[in-house]
């Protein structure tokens, strides 16, 4: 297992690093990826290698501290910073274009969007993340993987694997339940694993036989206090801290939303009070009943359309929406894109107009927070190609 974790994590450094540079290239340094996402997705990467290479890795078999250290690395430090470089954007701009429509493709079926915006989807990935971590320090399954290089091996891979299911659902957004659930969650984490570290410390006699062959028991009691120590106070301190910061971002989105209704209530009984906004409505609804088409944008369409239709294929477009003229895209996950340019408006809240269209295009999670379109990374001139293409379908 160690001499395969280096070469492991060169790879992933390494394809990371393309598919940033790649993004970088299209849309301007730190537009897709800020740096800062780029250097936590690093640390993460070296957090994984002092984990599991010597000469933590070494001592982890004469010491239960030593291997606490590795678990704790690999739940509470590597797993959050690797979730905070929202990895999946930058490595899928590393692979071809073609293997990468294909992945947008299978993405945009939205299975795994759905499955985790379900309400068992945080109770699942908690009980993941807590139960292996409890199950692996079981007396049987901590021995077995002492003795085995492969379930050593699958020790690791499961909390690793579990805690970035975990990690990557209460910071990243992956779903769309309220944040207060993820501050339960992480609190909930550090009542969970606050217990297992106690029960290391006030036991009366070593665990794990293993070290108490080699160091005797008074010795591996007495490290095994440490160990339960580590878990118990650092480990507890990064749960109540992120579940603190999770707290603070959610009262600070709540402060936002109750300004955002605040000001849409005054602006609505300002123009209620107002004779010239009625008259424009009487107006825009004369005009409707009048005309047979609805107002095309105003601005200048500039855009390249043939080259904005090779484009909606390559951003994959067509996995989503349904285009005239094109017999494959059938996709129902959005709205059809014939007839856009005779809509008043763009995903409901926007006025339907050259900038306004391309700028939904490029930054949709920006516009609307939490919508099913993601950003595919689009740059500005591929934006105005695009909307070339959309105003000139029937």
């Amino acid at each position: 297992m160690t001499a395969a974790v280096p070469a492991v994590l060169v790879a992933l450094a390494w394809w990371y690093w393309r598919g940033t540079v790649a993004l970088w290239r299209r849309r301007g340094r730190g537009a897709a990826v800020p740096a800062w996402r780029a250097g936590a997705f690093s640390a993460g990467l070296v957090a994984v290698a002092v984990a599991l290479l010597p000469p933590l890795d070494a001592r982890a078999h004469a010491a239960l501290s030593a291997h606490m250290v590795q678990h704790l690395l690999l739940l509470l430090v590597a797993a959050p910073l690797l979730v905070l470089g929202t990895p999946g954007l930058p490595l899928s701009w590393a692979l071809t274009a073609p293997r990468r429509r294909a992945l947008r493709r299978l993405v945009a079926g939205g299975g795994l969007r759905r499955l985790a915006a379900s309400p068992g989807w945080l109770p699942a990935v908690w009980a993941g993340h807590v139960g292996v971590m409890w199950a692996w320090h079981a007396p049987g399954l901590y021995e077995a993987a002492l003795s085995s290089p492969a379930v050593h091996a699958a020790e690791h891979a499961t909390m690793l694997g579990t805690a970035l299911a975990f990690w990557w659902t209460v910071l990243a957004g992956a779903t769309r339940l309220a944040r207060g659930g993820s501050v339960v969650a992480v609190w909930a984490a550090a009542a969970a694993s606050g217990p297992l570290g106690a029960l290391l410390v006030f036991a009366s006699r070593p665990w794990y036989q293993t070290y108490a062959a080699v160091a005797g028991d008074r010795a591996a009691l007495a490290d095994q206090q440490l160990a339960g120590l580590l878990m118990w106070v650092p480990g507890g301190a990064v749960y109540l801290v992120a579940g603190v910061a999770l707290f603070v971002a959610w009262m600070a989105a709540v402060e936002r939303r109750a300004e955002q209704r605040a000001e849409q209530r005054a602006a609505r009984r300002a123009a209620a009070g107002k004779l010239a906004a009625w008259m424009t409505i009487v107006v825009a609804v004369v005009a409707a009943a009048c005309t047979p088409h609805v107002d095309q944008p105003t601005a200048e369409v500039t855009g390249d359309i043939a080259r904005g239709r090779e484009l909606v294929r390559e951003y994959g477009c067509v996995a989503c929406h349904a285009v005239p003229g094109v017999p494959v895209a059938q996709g129902r996950v959005g709205p059809p894109l014939g007839g856009i340019a005779g809509r008043r408006t763009v995903a409901g809240q926007l006025p339907n107009t050259t900038e306004q269209l391309a700028r939904w295009i490029r930054e949709p999670q920006e516009v609307s927070p939490g919508n099913v379109m993601p950003d595919l990374g689009v740059t500005e001139p591929d934006a105005l190609d695009i909307v070339a293409y959309l105003y000139s379908l029937e």
